[in-house]
């Protein structure tokens, strides 16, 4: 199991102009490469957990779109939305 926190706050976050560096591109296209592996039955044999105050668009801008479809699922039923909430630090 992998837990990537905060994804996207390494690249600068919303507050990004532009991408993310080309080596932290390299490093996030590695580690999503990696956690693609799968088994003999064909189903992949790592989990990632990702949270992210970033959507799909934001993250894109900052990443190889190959990058954010390794890392980021698109199926509604694997994602856990916390709209709403009150900052804890405020």
């Amino acid at each position: 199991m992998l837990i990537l926190d905060d994804f996207g706050s390494e690249a600068g976050g919303m507050k990004n102009e532009g991408s993310a560096t080309e080596r932290l591109q390299q490093f996030w296209f590695r580690v999503a490469e990696a956690r693609q592996v799968k088994d003999k039955d064909g189903n992949k044999r790592y989990s990632t957990i990702v949270t992210t105050n970033n959507d799909r668009g934001d993250l894109e801008r900052m990443y190889n779109k190959k990058i954010v479809s390794r890392l980021i699922t698109k199926k509604a039923e694997n994602t856990v939305v916390f709209d709403g909430l009150d900052d804890v630090r405020e």
